[in-house]
C-alpha cells in the first residue's frame, strides 16, 4: 500500500512492508529512485516490525544504487514501554554492525513525543540534498567512448580541455578519481603539480578528445598551472561548503584564472562540494550570489557518496563544445592529417 502526502512542503510517500515487496527489487529500486530520505518505523511492541526492517535496510544497502539517500530508524509508540519488545541494547548494537550510516529515534505518535524532532531532522537532510543539476542534459547527451575505438577507423572532430581548481584539500583529486575510475578515498594526499587524464566522448555523433587537469591548490603551486589556466576551455572552481576560507578565496582563484585565460570563451562553474556533510557553512544563498557576481553558474556535489559528478562534468562538456562551436571555432585543436613532402624533411 502506498500514500502520497505533503508535509512541510516536503513530497512524502507511505509503503506498507511485506515479505512480497522485499523480494522485489525492482519493485523497491522505483520506491526509494530520486528518494532523499527513508523513514523506517518499528513497532517497540514487535519483533517482527524490526526483522522486516532490517531486511529492507540489507536490501537498499546492498541491492539498491542509494549511495545518497539519508536512513532514520524511528522506534514508535514509546508510550508503550511495559510492552517493549525492542529493546534499546538490540538497536545500538545493530546499528554499529552497518557499514552505513544510520540515525536512530524513538517516538510516540500518540503522545507527540519527539515528533518536532523527526521532521527537523527529515527537513534538513532533504535541504541538504536539494541541488541543483542541470536539467537540459535530459535533451543533450554525451557518450564515453572506449579510446580503442577512439583511435580506429572514427576521426575525432577535436579536444577541449577542462582544468579543477580551488584551494588544498576541497576535493578536486576525488573529483578527477570519481570521474574516471569511480573511486573515492578518506584519506587526504596533496596533488604535487598537475594530474592529467583523457577520455573520449561522442555528441551530436562527432567524437571528442576531453582532457581534464587537476592541479595542485597550495601557495606554493599556484605558478605551476598558468599554461593550463590559457589552454582551458572549462574550469570547475571549487569550494568545500564547511570550510569559509575555501570559499572565500573563490574571488582569488577567479582573478588567477581571468588574468591568465587565453579567451574570453572559457566556460566556468562554481562547485561546492561535500554536501554529504552536515556541518555547513556557505549557504547556497551565499554560494549562487557568489557565482552571479562572477557571471557564472554554480552547481553542488559529493565526491563522497558521488552526487552530481557526473551531470556537472557532462554539462560542462556540452557548454564547452557549444560555446567554440557558437563562436566559429569548429576547428578547434582538430587532429588534422599531416601532409608528408616528397624529399620526407619535416
Amino acid at each position: 500500500m502506498i500514500k502520497n502526502n505533503k508535509i512541510l512542503g516536503l513530497n512524502i510517500n507511505e509503503i506498507l512492508l511485506d515479505e512480497n515487496l522485499l523480494s522485489n527489487d525492482q519493485t523497491l529500486s522505483s520506491f526509494f529512485f530520486d528518494c532523499q530520505c527513508a523513514i523506517f518505523i518499528v513497532d517497540i511492541t514487535s519483533q517482527d516490525s524490526l526483522s522486516l526492517v532490517k531486511q529492507l535496510i540489507s536490501r537498499i544497502i546492498i541491492n539498491l544504487n542509494c549511495p545518497y539517500l539519508k536512513k532514520l530508524l524511528i522506534i514508535n509508540k514509546i508510550d508503550l514501554e511495559e510492552k517493549r519488545k525492542v529493546p534499546k541494547i538490540e538497536i545500538y548494537e545493530y546499528i554499529s554492525q552497518l557499514c552505513t550510516e544510520l540515525e536512530f529515534l524513538e517516538t510516540s505518535i500518540k503522545v507527540k513525543k519527539n515528533l518536532e524532532e523527526l521532521w527537523e531532522k527529515v527537513y534538513n537532510y532533504v535541504n541538504m540534498t536539494k541541488i541543483e543539476i542541470p536539467i537540459n542534459l535530459l535533451e543533450e547527451k554525451i557518450e564515453t567512448i572506449d579510446d580503442g575505438i577512439g583511435e580506429g577507423n572514427l576521426v575525432k572532430e577535436g579536444s577541449i580541455n577542462i582544468i579543477l581548481i580551488g584551494d588544498s584539500g576541497v576535493g578536486k583529486t576525488n573529483l578527477f578519481q570519481r570521474y574516471f575510475q569511480n573511486k573515492f578515498e578518506e584519506m587526504f594526499i596533496s596533488t604535487i603539480g598537475i594530474d592529467r587524464q583523457t577520455k573520449i566522448i561522442k555528441y551530436k555523433n562527432k567524437l571528442y578528445r576531453v582532457n581534464v587537469n587537476d592541479t595542485a591548490g597550495q601557495e606554493r603551486f599556484r605558478s605551476l598551472p598558468i599554461r593550463y589556466y590559457q589552454n582551458a576551455d572549462g574550469a570547475l572552481l571549487l569550494y568545500d561548503i564547511s570550510k569559509i576560507e575555501s570559499f572565500e578565496n573563490v574571488k582569488t582563484w577567479m582573478e588567477d584564472l581571468k588574468k591568465n585565460q587565453r579567451s574570453t570563451k572559457q566556460t566556468i562553474y562554481l562547485i561546492g562540494n561535500k554536501i554529504d556533510l552536515s556541518e555547513r557553512m556557505v549557504t547556497q544563498e551565499e554560494a549562487k550570489e557568489m557565482a552571479q557576481s562572477l557571471g557564472i553558474k554554480y552547481y553542488e556535489m559529493s565526491c563522497k557518496i558521488n552526487m552530481n559528478i557526473y551531470e556537472i562534468i557532462s554539462r560542462l562538456i556540452i557548454d564547452c563544445l557549444n560555446n567554440l562551436i557558437e563562436n566559429g571555432d569548429n576547428g578547434f585543436r582538430i587532429n588534422k592529417k599531416k601532409s608528408k613532402s616528397k624529399n620526407g624533411c619535416c
